[in-house]
């Protein structure tokens, strides 16, 4: 059985790969890239696949110029959701107090400079089956099912709170569909329903992808091709924050782990 030892070892393995992954010149501009789009909300992310299907890369117009590159003449614009939020005389806070409709366009309809990209290589290969079967019933456990479905360009999953269910893309690899199933499996065993609202996204996938990372690792998938450009996109390359949610992660990965191993414990003659 890992113990809650093993587990901190793995995220400590994560930190420092990071901490290596962003120091060269490429990443920094890669990141500091990444960090100039926004964190869409699954909401948008539907509205941007309906209306561009294939949409990988959204911004609005003046900051694509931001980034050397223009819009060109003619092309539509992609209608989404912003906030409207006025400031709290009391607290000094920003509310929220309803939604516009704003513009926005993908890299497709734009021509300009290069962008440095941070890229996720998906894995690839079979999946070990204790892993796949212990993580698809922890999902049924904690009351959510699954099911498979054409997402939009770029998701590999997502979790849908009020529906209660787990979707995962269709076309992926096995190794890649068992990865996704633990980061969101993480995402329920994290408590991230109720946190959602108010904390950061990028937090959230850091703490998830952080836990499915080490339940990959201990189940011998090497996942460091898709792992760590996704937590240094999302922690836009701050190790800090992947040191921040250690506590956290490494609980819910001690967990799912234990259940995993003491299976497959179970499986082997004695």
């Amino acid at each position: 059985m890992a113990s809650t030892t093993d587990t901190a070892g793995l995220q400590r393995a994560l930190t420092d790969k990071l901490a290596q992954l962003i120091s060269s010149d490429d990443w920094k501009a890669a990141l500091e890239t990444a960090a100039q789009f926004h964190d869409y909300s699954w909401g948008n992310t539907l509205l941007i696949s309906a209306q561009c299907p294939n949409a990988r890369r959204v911004a609005g117009y003046r900051t694509w110029q931001s980034l050397g590159r223009q819009v060109r003449k003619g092309e539509s614009s992609i209608r989404i959701l912003a906030p409207v939020t006025i400031k709290d005389e009391e607290t000094d806070d920003r509310r929220c107090i309803g939604f516009r409709a704003v513009s926005v366009f993908d890299i497709s309809q734009t021509d300009g400079d290069d962008l440095a990209e941070v890229a996720a290589v998906e894995l690839d290969g079979n999946r070990p089956s204790e892993v796949w079967d212990q993580l698809r019933a922890m999902v049924a456990d904690a009351g959510y099912s699954l099911e498979w479905a054409d997402l939009p360009a770029g998701h590999n999953g997502c979790t849908e709170w009020k529906t209660r269910r787990v979707v995962l893309a269709n076309g992926l690899s096995e190794a890649q569909q068992a990865k996704t199933l633990a980061h969101e499996l993480a995402h329920i065993q994290l408590g991230h329903e109720s946190r959602q609202p108010n904390e950061p996204r990028g937090l959230l996938e850091v703490e998830a992808e952080s836990v499915a990372y080490m339940v990959m690792s201990s189940a011998g998938v090497v996942s460091d091709s898709y792992s760590l450009p996704y937590v240094a996109s999302w922690s836009n390359g701050d190790v800090g924050l992947v040191k921040s949610t250690a506590e956290r992660v490494v609980k819910v990965a001690a967990e799912i782990i234990d259940r995993i191993t003491a299976l497959t414990r179970d499986l082997v003659p004695a």
